[in-house]
């Protein structure tokens, strides 16, 4: 796993080195700087890859969508959970196959899309909106978006009081958190639902 960082962001930067991530320090914006400088690390340090996932630290992926990755050249999960465990409420968000891209988090991109774009899958200008964008480069390079299904929300977002897109903004079916959590282990759970 490869990570920019915040100059001077001591607490994500000892997270980091605690569980062998590698990662680069940045100024946070403008923020298509900061990924890009992420990406940058993972193609220069990642030896032979194939693919690369946007994985937002707030979010956690089942294994079914890793595994599904490798099947597409730009692809994205049609169903994701959003959790918010200080309320203990979830919800189903679903991407119906061909439809809008509906949410940016652990979109895969193949080798050839990156290189087919320099490297760049963002515009270094950008400080918001980089999930638009980046689809927007990548449609405009020749690659159509690709849903895949795996059994289960593909991948969980974590909400807090400091989630930039917060819990109610999103609208979906409601689920229990055990559905949202499926892919989790019982500690990693309880981890999650401890008072804080």
């Amino acid at each position: 796993m490869f990570a920019a960082v915040t100059i001077g962001d001591s607490a994500n930067i000892d997270l980091l080195a605690r569980y062998g991530v590698w990662y680069i320090e940045r100024e946070n914006l403008p923020l298509g700087a900061k990924h890009n400088a992420a990406l940058r690390l993972a193609i220069e340090e990642g030896g032979d890859w194939s693919h690369v996932m946007v994985l937002p630290s707030d979010d956690l992926v089942s294994a079914g969508w890793v595994d599904a990755c490798r099947e597409h050249q730009y692809g994205t999960p049609l169903s994701c959970a959003v959790l918010c465990p200080a309320t203990g409420r979830a919800k189903l968000l679903v991407t119906r196959p061909g439809g809008r891209m509906r949410f940016g988090a652990c979109r895969v991109f193949g080798r050839d899309v990156v290189d087919r774009l320099g490297g760049k899958l963002w515009a270094d200008h950008h400080q918001r909106g980089l999930d638009g964008a980046s689809d927007a480069r990548v449609r405009a390079a020749g690659f159509a978006l690709e849903g895949a299904g795996v059994r289960g929300p593909a991948f969980v977002d974590i909400k807090g009081p400091e989630s930039l897109w917060g819990f109610d903004v999103w609208t979906g079916d409601a689920i229990t958190v055990d559905e949202a959590l499926w892919m989790c282990s019982d500690s990693v759970k309880a981890a999650l639902l401890a008072p804080r």
